[in-house]
This record gives structure tokens, C-alpha cells and sequence, in this order.
């Protein structure tokens, strides 16, 4: 017959393991379920950093970063029809070369993404979270590609 372990004896570590390493993958790991439920999450964690980020903010940061690759792109296309960059620190990057101006362009706009990301519980002005100034951000963002592809057409027609 099968013997059942003695949990409390000495060598019942040797014998069993509860802890066992297990093939199922757990769905909270993945960001399906937070850790904590939305009542703790929203009111207590203010002004503190969070160990869990949720799937929104994962697709913000994505889509802030493809909008500033995209920025780059139009910027280079403006700039050879005539444009020109008023950013100082980005027209230094330009003299350098495009791909050198894409990549620090990038790497600018992707380390505040994550600056603010980490942030994203804390209240700045004294009125809103860092998390809501992200939504803002991206609308904003949105609003400079329809203004870059608008100067894009004008600049287009004109040659």
C-alpha cells in the first residue's frame, strides 16, 4: 500500500515536498489578474511605486514609443522638403546622421516612457496621477502626427 507522509516528522522534507516545481502556467504572471484588488489598488497607492503595472499601461508605453519612431520618420521626410528642426539638442543628433538621430530620438523618448511608467501612481500638480498624465501624452502625441502629416501634405503639393 501506499504510505502516507508524516508531516512532522524530521525527514518528511526528504520524503515529500509541497513546493514542488509545477508545468501549469500561472495567468497572474502573465498581467491577466492583479495582485491586489481594484479598491486597494486605486486608493491606497498613492504616491508610492507598484510591483505589478497593468496591460494599459504596457500598451501606452508601446504605442508612445512606435508614435515617437513615426515623428522621427515624418521629421526626416519634412526636413528633406525644406523643414527644418527647432529642437537644438535633436538638430545636433541630425548633423550626426539620420539613423544616429532616430536612435537618440528614441532612446529619449523611451527612457521618459519608463520614467513616467514607474511613476504612474503618483499625483503631480496636485491634481492628477502621473498614469492619467500618460493617456494625455498620447493623445497629445496623436495630435502632433496629424499635424506632422498635415505639414507633410502641404509640403508635398508645394513641389
Amino acid at each position: 500500500m501506499f504510505k502516507q507522509p508524516n508531516f512532522f516528522s524530521p525527514s518528511a522534507g526528504k520524503q515529500w515536498e509541497r513546493r514542488k516545481a509545477s508545468l501549469s502556467i500561472n495567468t497572474r504572471h502573465m498581467g491577466y489578474a492583479p495582485r491586489r484588488g481594484i479598491n486597494a489598488t486605486k486608493s491606497s497607492h498613492k504616491n508610492c511605486y507598484v510591483d505589478w503595472y497593468s496591460a494599459d499601461m504596457l500598451l501606452v508605453a508601446i504605442l508612445l514609443s512606435l508614435l515617437s519612431l513615426f515623428d522621427s520618420l515624418i521629421t526626416q521626410q519634412l526636413l528633406a522638403l525644406g523643414g527644418s528642426e527647432e529642437n537644438h539638442l535633436m538638430e545636433i543628433a541630425l548633423q550626426k546622421g539620420h539613423a544616429y538621430f532616430m536612435a537618440i530620438k528614441f532612446l529619449l523618448t523611451s527612457l521618459g516612457i519608463i520614467f513616467l511608467v514607474i511613476h504612474k501612481n503618483f499625483i503631480i500638480f496636485k491634481a492628477f496621477r502621473v498614469e492619467q498624465f500618460l493617456y494625455v501624452l498620447l493623445f497629445a502625441y496623436c495630435g502632433l502626427m496629424v499635424w506632422e502629416t498635415h505639414l507633410l501634405n502641404l509640403a508635398s503639393t508645394s513641389y
